[in-house]
């Protein structure tokens, strides 16, 4: 790990000079820069509380909101300052960690000097919880318990710190509630994913991580960066039944079940980033995920999906030649051939497939697809 991880946890406040309260700042570090612009992660209850988007500042330098996740829920922030900020090198982050691993983390608390200290305070994971947003958004979360001998405990400006796994270096969580006796909440760090739709592919580590792509990317990335949508998305059929060793097949349980999560990423973060969030299997799968608390059949299900996503209109199925190759097409449109083809296939197999599907026959390709989408955290 690097010993000198506080050195990328930076200040959060706000450009409000009437708010200087504790309550009023928060603790943010940094996860990613490129020449012209830093990245950090903080929590969404830090940005409200120091006013909001408007008002944020990092360092005493102007940011920006890059993605905003929910306070009682997804409680994260991305924020980005238009400059390169030298001496704060970006923390790897990672879904690792297990009950009982130790942590660091450090953050911004004050004391009656009111000047705002840095200090770190150690402790070991306690076990994972699921937080329930009343809008039906469901984040992980890690217990916190910090050490006895610890010489500081959370306090508030602690909001928004990185939580790091000792083992690995990797930040796992971000301080994000603090609880009597000693104990405190983090947001798993996976759950970024869920608000930064354009994070770069290969910002988070996961388990399913392979050191080399098991196909070439190099096309789908060209078209999607020249929108040719509809190119974009034959590609990802391609890929698809490759990386599911079903070339010339289409896929069933057991395959989908094969995909790398990893490529799944990849492909999906492609599509976000330049579809300006608007396609992508992730934003595919919260559409799904929407309907299928009120639907009772895979077929309704599909049918209720596809008239979101512009797949059908007036209760009539359309034609591939009749899909929207634009941003002006619904969220979720795109991929098509990329999801639907490789799952019912093409004109006549796929209207003898959905047929079946609507008699209650077959496989529930498509829940499954959406579980393996929401097994990677995508």
């Amino acid at each position: 790990m690097n010993a000198n991880f506080s050195e990328s946890v930076i200040l959060i406040t706000s450009a409000d000079p009437e708010r200087i309260a504790d309550r009023d700042r928060g603790t943010g570090f940094v996860i990613h820069q490129d020449q012209q612009t830093t990245y950090l992660l903080t929590c969404a209850h830090v940005v409200e509380a120091i006013g909001g988007s408007e008002k944020v500042k990092v360092g005493g330098h102007p940011a920006t909101v890059k993605a905003l996740g929910n306070t009682l829920g997804c409680d994260l922030a991305v924020l980005a300052v238009k400059k390169h900020l030298s001496g704060l090198p970006p923390l790897r982050l990672g879904v690792v960690g297990n009950k009982g691993r130790q942590f660091l983390t450090a953050g911004f608390y004050t004391d009656a000097t009111k000047v705002a200290k840095l200090a770190e305070i150690k402790g070991k994971l306690g076990g994972k919880q699921r937080i329930d947003s009343i809008e039906g958004d469901r984040t992980q979360a890690w217990n916190l318990l910090i050490d006895d001998d610890s010489e500081h405990d959370l306090k508030a400006g602690y909001s928004g710190s990185p939580v790091v796994d000792l083992e690995s270096g990797y930040v796992l969580g971000v301080v994000s509630q603090r609880i009597d006796n000693g104990k405190g909440v983090a947001i798993s760090i996976e759950a970024i994913q869920n608000i930064w739709h354009s994070m770069p592919y290969d910002l988070l580590k996961t388990d399913n991580v392979i050191s080399e792509p098991r196909v070439d990317y190099t096309r789908l990335r060209e078209f999607l960066a020249a929108r040719k949508w509809k190119q974009a998305d034959q590609e990802t059929e391609m890929l698809i039944l490759q990386l599911a060793g079903q070339t010339g097949n289409l896929l069933n349980v057991k395959s989908i079940e094969k995909l790398p999560c990893s490529d799944l990423r990849t492909i999906d973060q492609l599509w976000i980033k330049f579809s300006e969030g608007r396609f992508g299997f992730s934003v595919q799968k919260q559409i799904w995920e929407r309907f299928g608390n009120n639907t009772n059949t895979e077929y309704q299900l599909y049918c209720q999906f596809g008239n979101h996503v512009g797949w059908r209109k007036h209760g009539r199925w359309l034609w591939y030649n009749q899909m929207t190759f634009d941003l002006c097409a619904p969220n979720g449109h795109l991929p098509q051939w990329g999801l639907e083809a490789v799952l019912l296939g093409k004109t006549m197999q796929w209207k003898w497939n959905e047929f079946q599907m609507s008699q209650g026959l077959g496989e529930p390709v498509f829940s499954k697809f959406f579980d393996q989408v929401h097994t990677c955290n995508l």
